[in-house]
């Protein structure tokens, strides 16, 4: 059935909290965009005929389940009774029961399957559209836990290991006292290993996984770096590494001071550890034209090959210098950034290393912040509607002020917060092709949308993150690589060339 028949069915049953499972195939999508509809709709029956495979095996034959013709979505509504009674499966069976089908799905059509659950509330006025996009949202954010908690168990081990061998040894043997020390040292190096990892266990864990920083927050840049320098010199003097440190300029960058503190404790611990022993760090920031201040630390060490630089920034990732890690810092420092509307890229270092490059707005940069003060509106009602067929969002051809896309974009964003895109899908991989050359991320994107309510509000809060070069590399992608692309679109929407 379709997914608006099951949305009735719910309705019909005034089911409240019912298990809502997803799943979506992202190959769909992207075969749509790149061999065109005839192909994604072959891949499409495939996935039907897999699905309801899977849950003809593994659900009840009172289950609802639903998809809608053309889009990559397939649901499942578990609203049979379970057999010992209760109205609704517990959790562990709900997540049993999403994992089987998807690997169900993924074992008949060979292709990767996104999936998450919920619980819909059939009465709720945001509708089954509105609870999809939190299922698969729930369930991006449980497999990055699911990742994050494998590589800190994973982590955990080795330094327990180490301090129980060491203290099952020093119980057992009658050693004399400089290896008793010896071996103390080490337990004792171990446990602060330990404490590394519990904090950063413990500062991810603050952090919510679709939440941005309030706009209010500011910092001063030159005591971040101070305070980042103070807390780093123990380290550096443990490794022999001269730490040099540049003074920034006087200005307030927005984003907590405390939380800029640790980003960069973290990178330059980083650039210590996996730089020479006996080497060099330098930290140097300057302001930008595009309001904001990059922020450099670079090391002498064996640098990160351009195919590494994108990996070492996922959690339990781990470098390949005999210094390892954690896999948590780094990831901790992008999760910080991309919060505060920030960014952090790797590049060759003059040092002959890595250089980390950290992009931070200024305070008064910001839409809707002047000196500190958060924004006093919220986002007006959106007229962006596509739902009857004959509205559009503007061309991608045409741009804002020499940013091509950013109409197109800003149209879709707006569209999506009020489920209004009818056929469209934000982010596409268009979209996500821009994003990535601008240097942000649609979860920044969306974000933005909270302050940013017009054309210029949107272009002032790009620019202060958007270089001319990556807004130049952008566009020159979208006109020369994806050209046909830009046609189609115009063809599909009507527009003609004049």
């Amino acid at each position: 059935m379709r997914v608006a028949e099951v949305d009735a069915r719910l309705v019909a049953l005034a089911g409240d909290g019912v298990p809502l499972l997803v799943f979506r195939l992202p190959a769909l999508e992207r075969t749509a965009w790149r061999n065109g509809l005839r192909a994604a709709r072959s891949i499409e029956r495939r996935a039907s005929a897999a699905f309801a495979a899977a849950a003809a095996r593994i659900l009840r034959s009172s289950d609802l389940t639903g998809h809608d013709r053309g889009a990559d979505a397939f649901v499942a509504a578990l609203i049979a009774p379970t057999r010992d009674g209760r109205r609704w499966p517990a959790p562990v069976d709900i997540r049993s029961t999403l994992a089987r089908i998807a690997a169900t799905i993924e074992g008949l059509t060979a292709l990767d399957v996104d999936a998450g659950w919920t619980r819909y509330d059939a009465q709720s006025a945001r509708g089954i559209e509105a609870a999809i996009a939190a299922a698969l949202v729930r369930g991006a954010q449980e497999r990055e836990r699911y990742a994050f908690f494998s590589a800190l168990g994973h982590e955990l081990r080795t330094p327990l290991a180490s301090i129980r061998g060491y203290l099952e040894t020093l119980l057992a043997e009658d050693a004399d006292p400089a290896t008793r020390q010896h071996f103390v040292r080490i337990a004792y190096g171990e446990s602060l290993r330990l404490q590394r990892l519990l904090e950063g266990m413990f500062e991810i864990s603050l952090l919510d996984l679709s939440a941005t920083f309030p706009l209010g927050a500011d910092g001063l840049l030159d005591a971040a770096l101070s305070g980042a320098a103070d807390a780093s010199a123990a380290l550096a003097t443990e490794h022999g590494v001269a730490l040099a440190l540049t003074p920034g300029p006087p200005v307030r960058v927005a984003m907590d001071g405390d939380r800029l503190m640790l980003v960069l404790i973290n990178l330059i611990a980083n650039a210590i550890k996996h730089g020479r022993r006996g080497g060099r760090v330098a930290v140097t920031s300057e302001r930008d034209a595009s309001r904001t201040v990059t922020i450099l630390v670079d090391d002498d060490g064996p640098g990160i090959p351009p195919h590494e630089r994108e990996r070492v920034f996922a959690l339990g990732a781990r470098g390949r210098t005999r210094a390892g890690g954690s896999g948590i810092g780094l990831a901790l420092v992008r999760m910080i950034l991309e919060r505060a509307g920030g960014r952090v890229e790797i590049r060759g270092s003059p040092l002959g290393g890595a250089r980390f490059a950290v992009t931070v707005p200024l305070a008064d940069s910001v839409p809707g912040q002047r000196n500190g003060a958060p924004a006093l509106s919220v986002m007006r009602a959106m007229g962006t509607d596509f739902r009857n067929g004959r509205d559009f969002p503007r061309r991608g051809r045409d741009g804002i002020d020499g940013f091509l896309w950013l109409a197109r974009v800003f149209d879709k964003a707006r569209a999506a917060r009020i489920d209004a895109l009818h056929d469209y899908i934000y982010p596409c991989p268009m979209d996500r092709g821009v994003f990535d050359r601008w240097g942000i991320t649609s979860r920044m994107f969306d974000a933005a949308l909270d302050s940013c309510d017009s054309d210029d509000a949107i272009l002032s809060w790009v620019r202060a993150r958007v270089t001319d070069e990556r807004r130049d590399e952008a566009n020159r992608w979208l006109l020369e690589e994806r050209s046909a692309n830009l046609d189609r679109l115009d063809a599909e929407e009507g527009f003609v060339a004049v």
